[in-house]
């Protein structure tokens, strides 16, 4: 049977494409998820096929198919909950392009579920629905702990009308403002570090927990810029006794910040939800009265570009619905995504991985779990450029499960331009990353290290490899953590924060608006500071020595640093001729910050010093001149 249908769509996309291709050089095939065939579908825009595999299986099959064939979606549901949209080098050429004068077409990696098979439960008062009519129990996926820096999220989500429930937790998210509320570690075990158990002073708590399995806790265990999720065991004395196979990140101290998740009697509210991936069933509020759009993220991918596909563009579409990355390329080439939208991922919107000639544009990426975009791609020990772009997107609402280390994009390589994008709402990081000679300019970053500290909206760190990288024409405004953080130093946010003596990069007429601080160079060299403009910031500019002082065993000859400058032959071509101040470095008082500019910055503040933290030597060792104070009205 399947070997008859494939020869029958087979043989009916045959004549399209002999009608098409002699007058246009190009194939155009139609799919409709509402009134297309799979069987009896020719591919014509009168007679569509329904679903996208079919088309493509078609123009495969062609003898003699043109170079470039545009795959026209209409709209609707298309469901991939089953299959990611699968790209392979067979696909390349092809164009996958929401029909015009229609509404935009979702490929989904969700379920929809059935309004009429919700039951309420009289016993416990949830409404409950049996997952395991339409997915199977492997399907619902499981909680992981997630590394620093680790996104690992590959589990069901509920969402209900475009917007994702809260696991059921405790405390609550604060309704009125939005912002997550905390639980706080009372005490915390003898050995040092700590990493085996913590107490709680809420006994009642903790002794109704005891009596239940899989409880997980997601916290801010030792800083206010490192976060996962544990699980393991309550007691009734308030003792929390950790799974050794999720320790927290990095230890356990008095006065972390943490919430229960995962707990079926802590449901009390419409916008949270419980799975029991033991018997797949789904709980939630009887207060939520609209049940007509409630979606389980069941695919892994939407999209899944695979190795040495190229010249694939998508456009005018809706990527939603994973439990991973929505749109996951890896070694691909010449891909475009335009005027697109991608949207509730338990994992990252957009990744692509060693790839080259990528251009993301138009598109909106929101309500994730992990971060919004990732692009990587170039040669960085021949620095060859991957020539990836990020042009005018919006991105806002990422790092919903894994809060830090998850910005907004992510870029790893040579040759990034992220031009002209507006990205906000997140607790941590706007942009991070690695690499050489990447751009980023006229972007919008707001609103963002709302839940953390010691962080940076542009955030790079601990490495003098990274030159050529220039951060020009952007605009960072409410950089501030508003949400109480306890642990740590609760050392301020920064627009752009050079971490951990970060060398090399330019800081070029850029804008910082009402933001704790502006710009800290954390003990780098190299560093250019020039033309920007600070209004009420508390801080403007920050240069300190840690190379000197706490942070002196990474920069000696033969430590981390230098190795890290080893691995791409620093001292030879093409790095010693691209970067000549760095070929001498081990000569040039390698643990000390200087031959950094800090000059012609305008800055007008309310309160606050002008310079924080400038350490003592600064003036002899690098430039810190003509840098004024202006009036605030002078802004406007």
């Amino acid at each position: 049977k399947i070997q008859k249908m494939g020869h029958k769509i087979t043989g009916s996309i045959l004549l399209v494409l002999c009608f098409t291709w002699g007058s246009s050089h190009q194939l155009t095939v139609h799919v409709n998820p509402k009134t297309g065939h799979d069987i009896n579908g020719d591919g014509s825009s009168l007679n569509p096929f329904k679903s996208i595999l079919t088309a493509q299986t078609a123009v495969h099959s062609q003898p003699h198919r043109p170079d470039y064939v545009d795959i026209i979606l209409h709209e609707g549901m298309y469901d991939l909950s089953e299959n990611p949209l699968s790209i392979s080098n067979k696909d390349s050429g092809i164009s996958f392009i929401g029909a015009e004068g229609e509404q935009r077409p979702t490929l989904s990696g969700g379920v929809q579920l059935n309004s009429e098979s919700f039951i309420l439960d009289e016993d416990t008062g949830f409404l409950t629905y049996d997952l395991t009519q339409q997915v199977t129990l492997e399907q619902l996926g499981y909680i992981q702990s997630g590394a620093l820096g680790g996104c690992a999220n590959d589990k069901a989500e509920i969402f209900i009308n475009d917007e994702p429930l809260y696991l059921a937790r405790y405390p609550n998210v604060n309704a009125d403002t939005d912002s997550w509320q905390w639980n706080s570690i009372t005490a915390i075990c003898d050995e040092s570090p700590c990493l085996d158990s913590f107490s709680w002073s809420n006994l009642n708590k903790a002794s109704e927990w005891s009596q239940i399995s899989n409880v997980w806790l997601h916290g801010y265990w030792a800083n206010e810029w490192a976060d996962n999720h544990i699980t393991g065991e309550w007691h009734t004395n308030g003792s929390f006794i950790v799974d050794p196979s999720t320790p927290p990140l990095l230890y356990f101290l008095a006065g972390g910040r943490w919430y229960a998740e995962n707990i079926l009697n802590e449901l009390d509210t419409s916008d949270e939800y419980f799975i029991d991936v033991d018997t797949g069933m789904l709980y939630l509020s009887s207060d939520i009265q609209d049940l007509s759009n409630v979606i389980l993220t069941v695919g892994s991918n939407v999209v899944s570009i695979q190795a040495d596909s190229s010249n694939n563009v998508f456009k005018g579409l809706d990527f939603a619905y994973s439990q991973s990355t929505i749109f996951y390329a890896s070694e691909v080439n010449n891909v475009t995504i335009d005027s697109c939208v991608v949207s509730n991922g338990g994992g990252n919107g957009i990744s692509f991985s060693s790839s080259s000639d990528v251009l993301v544009k138009n598109t909106t990426i929101s309500s994730l779990g992990c971060v919004g975009m990732s692009l990587g791609g170039g040669d960085r020990t021949t620095l060859t450029h991957g020539n990836l772009r990020a042009v005018d997107n919006t991105i806002f609402d990422y790092a919903r499960w894994k809060r830090t280390y998850m910005p907004g994009v992510s870029f790893s390589g040579v040759g990034i331009h992220v031009l002209n994008n507006n990205i906000f709402n997140a607790p941590h990081q706007g942009i991070n990353g690695i690499g050489n000679e990447n751009l980023f300019e006229n972007n919008y970053l707001h609103d963002l290290c709302y839940e953390t500290s010691d962080s940076g909206a542009f955030y790079v760190g601990r490495s003098w490899s990274h030159r050529g990288n220039i951060i020009k024409n952007n605009v960072f405004e409410n950089i501030d953590h508003y949400n109480q953080t306890i642990l740590g130093f609760n050392k301020p946010v920064s627009g752009v924060y050079l971490d951990d003596q970060m060398s090399g990069w330019e800081v070029i007429n850029n804008t910082f608006i009402n933001s704790v601080q502006g710009v800290l160079i954390g003990g780098g060299r190299h560093n250019i500071v020039e033309d920007n403009s600070f209004i009420n910031c508390d801080i403007a500019v920050a240069l300190d020595d840690r190379g000197l002082t706490w942070e002196n065993t990474s920069c000696p000859p033969g430590a981390d640093f230098d190795q890290d400058l080893q691995s791409f032959n620093y001292q030879e071509d093409p790095w010693a001729s691209r970067y000549p101040l760095v070929v001498n470095t081990f000569s040039d008082s390698p643990c000390t910050p200087i031959h950094n500019s800090v000059q012609n910055n305008t800055y007008c503040l309310e309160e606050g010093d002008v310079f924080g933290d400038i350490y003592d030597a600064a003036s002899d060792t690098n430039t810190i001149a003509n840098n004024v104070q202006v009036s605030c009205d002078s802004y406007d």
